[in-house]
């Protein structure tokens, strides 16, 4: 079946598992008339549910099937509001392109996890240098759309020895969600969105509280879009020279 085909080579053309999912729903309702689509992957923290569509409702037929995976085994379940909506045809169906499926959403989740290495720092798990360059671009360019305010502001630990994990998950757990703590070098990094210069001193202390807890002292410095600059660089730079001159 053409279908099939499209199916398959559709889900193969993505390493984005988001993208990966989202395809095989498209292509898949060409194919069985079902009202809703879960797929629930093995992840660090249990089987979850990795991509869910269609609607709420008391769903009386379910067609499940398996779906192995490197790490573990997910499922693929499709349903529907009709007692007796699945056939046999849709059950060998949805069999002879479970290997495809497979193939594809492992070859999604490696490249997903490749990623994620690629942009951490193995000893601290902060993001590295070249996550944090590509994350500041990425708020700066969300604040000139949405007029809004970035603050950058950087630790200088010198050559102190730091227990880096344990720094790394309080300097996280100080930080909002949006917000990113990334390691250059002996130097961390805080990027702040909506963060304007009024608001420094409440962080400085905050930052200032948590290194005293952890026997750890650093020279801090700021810099705030728009107001110090416009890009990446410049930025990052600036707050590097005002190291150590942030007034307490």
């Amino acid at each position: 079946m053409c279908e099939v085909f499209d199916l398959v080579n559709a889900i193969g053309n993505s390493l984005s598992l988001a993208e990966t999912l989202a395809e095989l729903d498209t292509q898949l309702r060409k194919l069985i008339a079902f009202e809703a689509l879960a797929v629930c992957l093995p992840l660090e923290n249990g089987m979850a549910p990795a991509y869910l569509s269609g609607v709420e409702a008391p769903f009386l037929s379910v067609l499940e099937i398996p779906i192995p995976l490197d790490h573990g085994e997910g499922t693929l379940a499709v349903y529907h509001r009709q007692p007796g909506a699945f056939d046999e045809h849709d059950r060998e169906l949805l069999g002879a392109i479970r290997p495809k499926v497979s193939a594809a959403i492992a070859n999604a989740i490696r490249f997903e996890r490749a990623e994620r290495l690629a942009a951490v720092d193995p000893e601290s798990t902060l993001l590295n240098e070249r996550a944090l360059f590509l994350r500041l671009d990425s708020e700066l360019a969300r604040a000139r759309r949405n007029g809004a305010t970035v603050g950058v502001v950087v630790g200088d630990l010198g050559a102190r020895p730091v227990d880096w994990p344990v720094l790394a998950a309080a300097l996280s757990n100080i930080c909002r969600e949006d917000d990113c703590v990334a390691r250059m070098g002996e130097t961390f990094v805080l990027v702040l969105a909506g963060m304007a210069p009024v608001h420094l001193p409440e962080k400085q202390k905050r930052i200032e509280t948590l290194l005293a807890e952890h026997g750890v002292a650093a020279g801090l410095g700021a810099s705030f879009y728009p107001d110090d600059g416009t890009d990446t660089d410049g930025l990052l730079a600036l707050a590097g020279q005002r190291r150590g001159r942030l007034v307490s």
